[in-house]
């Protein structure tokens, strides 16, 4: 008996795979993708959110533990996020990205100081969590199928 030949190109395409195979595979990228924020991004970010920097009236600044505490996921079947701030601590974007005109906050940047930079630093990290949670996916339906 020979295996079916199944060609997927992209997420989406993986998900119609998997469903076709069983109804319930794609909660499966779901748990993935939750997994791969929670353990990889999330830590780190947590950490790199408690260090101090320099605002722009030259004393130190940090995003303090009710701003560290609002680093969290937001995990779908097709995407997997990082949310930051909110109504407790409004402040948090303002430490992630800086200001020109709020003293209160580190210089403005492109790049970022917590979220994107935590994301940039592990994105090998992420990559290799991805590729070995759909090849343990593929194959366990693979072997069930």
């Amino acid at each position: 008996m020979s295996l079916p030949v199944i060609r997927v190109e992209g997420l989406k395409g993986l998900r119609r795979a998997l469903r076709e195979v069983d109804r319930t595979a794609p909660r499966e990228l779901r748990r993935i993708n939750k997994r791969v924020v929670e353990e990889i991004i999330i830590p780190p970010a947590r950490e790199r959110g408690s260090e101090t920097r320099i605002n722009l009236a030259g004393h130190p600044t940090r995003l303090g533990s009710r701003g560290v505490a609002t680093i969290r996921p937001r995990v779908e079947q097709t995407r997997a996020a990082v949310e930051m701030g909110g109504p407790r601590a409004p402040h948090a974007l303002g430490h992630e990205w800086g200001a020109k005109r709020y003293r209160q906050f580190p210089p403005a940047s492109r790049d970022g100081y917590i979220l994107y930079p935590t994301i940039q630093e592990r994105q090998d990290d992420i990559l290799d969590a991805y590729a070995e949670a759909f090849e343990e996916l593929i194959d366990r339906y693979l072997a069930e199928g």
